[in-house]
């Protein structure tokens, strides 16, 4: 074997054709990597669209083709290589962090997505869980290029060359994008204006997702590149236009009466909560308030958080608003003012663990005009549940957030016991574990409802800040499920909102879809505070008429929020 494949390098290393083999093969892993992402990110690849949708094909495989034979080109240009292999092991890391981002967030990164960086303190042994044994599939491209460089010594430079694929690179990106735009025309209503077939062009990139599903993972790098460099010059204001300044106003009371709420408030926002898991073996505590007591039991809650996360399910929660397009509000736009439940009260606090640097928490705290802000030592819930037992009859509002179900689901997972099967996946164990944990930390609290007036005439709402990202892991649940034939609805994805309030006569189950921008509008009529100047997207979810007309669809709800946010609206509706 020795004797045949020696003289093949040999021939390699000698031929006068090392620049444009390795040229090839670069490109080559670039386009793999490329179509690669594609296939696991959205679970599809253009095979056969040739034949029956050639537009497709052609718009699917031209921009991939493009990019890589784009960044194969400087082969040409340069007389040493090595530079190639560092590439490639960028690109592969590019990969992985979009991939672990998705998995976790269920977006893509974007340029306002590094600017959170600092956020991940303390939440860095969340990382491994997102890895996956296919991940290592990324390291083929590498191994490929690393082998290609050291086959051929024989490199020159070639100018000639460099240019000619340099512009057959933006001969075929051209073409990709009119092969997207002429789809995109057909398929949808947005507008598409003719300068829009640039794929550095925000017009057509209306959002970081679409981008990388028509483009490719690189195009998207070389897009975040370039906003990223422009955000310290990205204009902060915002002028919304008529058309929406009057679409804004229809969520506006205007009789402006000062409004005062007719009982005290707890907004109690759970980490990762998920209907399925809400049960008399997992949570026992908060299983049996919902059925002794009267309540608003909605258990099938669409969550709506962003890039935001947990900080966009508190916005959500607090102010009806929705998260913005790009970025996290907490990071871009924490000196707004919001219209903000907290700022109803006299007094209000807040009670998390951790500290206040994690999503900016210490300026949105001012932001809601939240007073107070008490921070547990550790990220377990009897702590937190300790500090709000002692401070409950002080403040009249009180936001309080769990950590316990927090991703990677181990740091609570040993301080209780529950009877599980031994085969069950370790993070589907691990996670109903930190559940009843977090459960048995608010039970003793939800039991002196009975007992205590305060608290018996206290307005209490839970609700889940965001569902579990990660598809791949309820995916492994699902089967698991399936097959052990166990009764638990993993395929119900949704979160739940559950509210105590003394004025309930009786226990209301709402069985249809609802939002989490409802429980704003919802807590208002039972603070009776209806009237409040800001009225929130959603709808009062006692209403049944409202319900089923909406004002604004979920969409719309979502661009028209993205502009009153960025045109910090409410500091001039409040003037």
């Amino acid at each position: 074997m020795k004797n045949y494949f020696t003289p093949f390098v040999a021939l390699c290393r000698e031929s006068k054709y090392a620049n444009l083999c390795l040229a090839s093969i670069f490109a080559f892993t670039i386009f793999l990597q490329c179509c690669l992402f594609h296939y696991l990110a959205f679970q599809s690849i253009l095979i056969s669209s040739l034949w029956n949708n050639p537009l497709a094909f052609w718009s699917f495989y031209l921009p991939k083709l493009s990019i890589a034979l784009f960044i194969a080109s400087f082969v040409f240009l340069f007389k040493s290589k090595l530079w190639t292999i560092v590439i490639s092991i960028l690109i592969n890391m590019w990969i992985l962090a979009e991939f672990i981002y998705f998995r976790a967030n269920r977006i893509f990164l974007d340029a306002h997505s590094f600017t959170l960086i600092g956020n991940l303190d303390g939440f860095w042994s969340s990382v491994p869980m997102y890895l996956q044994w296919i991940d290592a599939l990324w390291l083929l491209p590498t191994i490929i290029a690393i082998f290609a460089y050291f086959l051929f010594k024989n490199y020159r430079t070639n100018n000639s060359s460099f240019i000619l694929s340099i512009i057959i690179s933006f001969m075929m990106n051209t073409s990709g994008c009119l092969g997207v735009y002429y789809q995109w025309k057909n398929v949808s209503s947005l507008p598409l204006p003719e300068k829009s077939i640039n794929p550095l062009n925000d017009a057509f990139c209306f959002t970081n997702g679409i981008y990388i599903k028509n483009m490719s993972v690189i195009h998207a790098f070389i897009y975040n590149l370039k906003n990223l460099c422009l955000i310290p010059f990205e204009k902060k204001s915002y002028t919304m236009s008529d058309e929406d300044f009057k679409q804004a106003m229809l969520f506006v009371n205007q009789s402006n009466k000062k409004v005062t709420p007719s009982n005290h408030l707890i907004l109690i926002l759970v980490e990762s909560l998920e209907t399925w898991a809400i049960r008399p073996d997992i949570t026992p505590n908060l299983y049996r308030f919902i059925q002794n007591h009267n309540v608003i039991w909605s258990h099938k809650v669409i969550s709506q958080t962003r890039g935001g996360t947990s900080s966009d399910g508190q916005l959500i929660f607090n102010t009806g608003l929705l998260p913005i397009q790009k970025g996290a509000v907490c990071k871009r736009y924490h000196q707004n003012q919001y219209p903000a439940l907290s700022s109803i009260f006299s007094t209000s606090v807040l009670i998390q663990p951790g500290d206040l640097e994690v999503w900016n928490q210490k300026y949105m705290s001012d932001a809601y005009k939240i007073d107070t802000n008490y921070l547990s030592p550790q990220n377990l819930d009897h702590y937190t549940f300790e500090l709000l037992d002692d401070i409950y009859r002080k403040y009249p509002f009180i936001m309080l957030a769990t950590m316990a179900t927090h991703s990677p689901f181990e740091s609570c997972a040993n301080y209780t016991y529950i009877e599980l099967p031994s085969d069950m996946p370790r993070k589907m164990a691990n996670y109903l574990r930190c559940l009843h944990y977090s459960d048995s930390c608010w039970g003793d609290f939800l039991l002196k409802i009975d007992t205590d007036s305060i608290l018996k005439n206290t307005i209490i709402c839970f609700q889940g800040d965001h569902i579990i990202f990660d598809s791949n892991m309820r995916n492994e649940f699902e089967q698991y499920c399936l097959e052990k034939n166990l009764d638990y609805d993993v395929q119900n994805n949704n979160t739940a909102f559950i509210a105590y309030a003394p004025n309930l006569q009786e226990k209301t189950i709402i069985s249809e879809k609802t939002y989490q921008m409802d429980a704003y509008s919802t807590i208002l009529q039972l603070i009776d505070c209806e009237k409040y100047y800001w009225k929130g997207f959603g709808v009062n979810i006692l209403d049944s008429t409202a319900r089923r007309n909406r004002l604004i669809s979920e969409q719309e709800a979502f661009f028209l929020s993205d502009k009153i946010i960025r045109a910090n609206w409410f500091e001039t509706l409040e003037q």
